[in-house]
């Protein structure tokens, strides 16, 4: 009699560790897929950002102070990207209010001056979500 119960035992077993590794490796897969469409979403953030960056038109700005007509009034048209609509609620609240204050200057007024500060933005984000290794690493 022993014998049948530890069959009915050893099936039983046998059929709750089925089902149970039927369920979790599905939702075990689904969250490695989810993270590594999480890391390639935030990496794709990263190359339109540094793209738009990279867009900001630098050509003089660090000649003899401000270039003439290059006021942040004119760059401000920057603030107004896809690119940098993405990044905003990334930025540090420092930041974000720096960069668009009154649109008048920021570190000089320069574009190329714009260009470092959201660049510097940037690394700190990638650094933050793991994507890149810190300063000195």
């Amino acid at each position: 009699m022993s014998e049948i119960w530890a069959a009915v035992i050893g099936g039983i077993a046998g059929l709750v560790t089925g089902a149970l590794g039927s369920v979790i490796a599905p939702w075990v897969s689904w969250g490695i897929e989810k993270r590594r469409e999480d890391r390639k979403h935030k990496r794709d953030l990263i190359m339109s950002w540094r793209t738009g960056i990279a867009s900001i038109d630098d050509e003089g700005s660090d000649v003899d102070g401000l270039p003439r007509g290059y006021l942040m009034q004119h760059t401000s048209r920057y603030f107004r990207t896809p690119w940098y609509e993405t990044l905003r609620p990334y930025l540090s609240e420092f930041h974000r209010v720096n960069f668009e204050k009154n649109n008048t200057s920021v570190a000089g007024g320069t574009p190329r001056s714009l260009k470092n500060l959201i660049a510097g933005e940037v690394d700190r984000i990638e650094r933050e979500w793991g994507l890149r290794a810190g300063p000195g690493a």
